[in-house]
């Protein structure tokens, strides 16, 4: 217990985060405790987030998969200080809280004799060693593992040496706006020429492809990410990505060590998953994994949909363009946002299916952004105006990419199935897996924080095997 100098002689031997750690084993996500807290934002243009409630919120109300909790200020009834082993006076309000902010510490906002301290201290010892009632936060900053930034970036450029660019994805600070609201992409290097000026995106493999696989040292890949810098332009001069450094663009992820522990990057700052709450997390997927299951089984025998012969993502909608149930939209984009690669429908669901190769990170990764980007730009088109005629241009797209051949419905019907206010339900399949047993602990985050936001908006999610 102690400040200023003294804190930093200890800091290498607290634990990090203690106090948020002690949160789930004293309260549930439904209990109103929260009045104001502390994040980090991992999408966004805001890098941190600080609010305080007019009435105490749950932690179920306040949490986001695409946030870190950095410090939740509580005010708990009586029955969380009797955990503690805190007893209020016959003279106390009965309507008195507790007041506790948690963060690497815990602080009581309360005078404690010296015999109360060391009840509480026997209190807390015991509660460390109890079970989680929920999980707080999937991810943590690197920082709080004691990994280094600049070891990140070493693993970071040493994967572009490598050649596994994949595993890198640009997004700006809003996936869908840079790509769907962007006219003019502009890319310049440390002394601030242009490098590129497009109309298209600029993907992350663009600014790769500019340096010579035999110039990619240590030093020119970090000149490139560390000073290089893209922006994006509506036609009226509007500011879709101010001027932003390439490795506050981009979203991907490495493995460190031995273990090869996966360090994911989002906006410039890297974190990890939180061991603590690895087995909630694989629960978690389970959920996602368990309820798809009977679902897929029902859609591949009504609609045909696997196939053994299919070695790709791309044979495999090919040969699905011989289903007359499916209609294959794959490579058809509007604004250069994919919103299917097949579309098919029963009586309750619009089924919006996207396709990987495989259920590991990158493959995750990818089809996770297309998904998300989808039923956000999908959700936006259809309460626009101009609904019916992005229907028509849309069915357009995919009818050019049969090339002639029959089309299995006719625009009408398309569109019809489309404004029915059915259910969209977003089918992920993978060539490769998933399998419930996963050990890839990035896809399964980012399978979990899929179902979580396309049930927000009003969407269902599944995965499935495509063999």
């Amino acid at each position: 217990m102690t400040g200023g100098f003294g804190s930093h002689r200890i800091r290498g031997y607290i634990e990090k985060n203690f106090g948020l750690y002690l949160l789930p084993k004293l309260i549930t996500d439904s209990y109103p405790a929260v009045k104001s807290l502390m994040l980090n934002n991992l999408l966004g243009n805001q890098a941190a987030t600080q609010r305080t409630n007019k009435s105490s919120t749950s932690i179920f109300m306040e949490k986001d998969m695409n946030s870190v909790f950095r410090q939740i200020d509580t005010e708990a009834g009586r029955d969380i200080a009797e955990k503690l082993g805190i007893e209020f006076d016959e003279g106390e309000s009965p309507n008195k809280k507790l007041n506790m902010i948690n963060k690497d510490s815990l602080v009581i906002r309360r005078s404690l004799t010296l015999e109360e301290l060391k009840r509480l201290i026997g209190r807390v010892s015991r509660l460390e060693k109890a079970r989680d009632n929920f999980a707080l936060n999937y991810l943590v900053p690197a920082s709080k593992k004691r990994l280094k930034n600049s070891e990140l970036i070493d693993d970071l450029v040493n994967a572009l040496r490598e050649g596994k660019t994949g595993h890198f994805l640009l997004t700006g600070e809003n996936y869908t706006a840079y790509y769907s609201e962007a006219d003019n992409y502009i890319l310049k290097d440390e002394a601030g020429k242009e490098l590129l000026n497009k109309t298209e995106p600029i993907a992350f493999n663009d600014i790769i492809g500019l340096i010579p696989e035999s110039e990619r040292s240590n030093t020119s890949l970090q000149i490139m990410l560390k000073t290089w810098t893209i922006a994006a332009f509506g036609d009226d001069g509007s500011i879709v990505l101010q001027e932003t450094k390439v490795i506050d663009a981009i979203q991907g992820f490495v493995e460190h060590g031995e273990i090869k522990m996966p360090c994911i990057l989002f906006n410039g700052l890297w974190y990890v998953i939180d061991d603590k709450y690895a087995d909630s997390l694989t629960k978690d997927y389970k959920k996602v994994f368990d309820s798809s299951e009977p679902v897929a089984k029902a859609l591949t025998e009504e609609f045909e949909l696997l196939n053994d012969k299919a070695s790709n993502e791309n044979s495999f909608n090919d040969e699905l363009r011989k289903n007359k149930r499916v209609l294959v939209a794959h490579t058809a984009l509007v604004n250069y946002i994919e919103i299917a690669d097949a579309i098919f429908w029963d009586d309750d669901s619009v089924y919006l299916m996207h396709n990987k190769n495989e259920f590991n990170g990158q493959g995750a990764r990818d089809v996770v952004n297309q998904v998300l980007t989808s039923s956000e730009y999908l959700h936006q088109a259809l309460s626009s105006s101009d609904a019916q005629g992005f229907l028509e241009r849309y069915y357009d797209a995919i009818k050019s990419r049969y090339e002639g051949k029959a089309v299995p419905f006719n625009k009408e019907e398309f569109i019809s199935q489309m404004r029915s206010g059915k259910k969209f339900t977003y089918v992920i399949g993978y060539m490769d897996g998933p399998k419930r047993n996963s050990r890839s602990t990035y896809a399964k985050y980012l399978t979990v924080d899929a179902a979580r936001k396309l049930e927000a908006k009003g969407d269902k999610c599944m995965i499935m095997g495509l063999k």
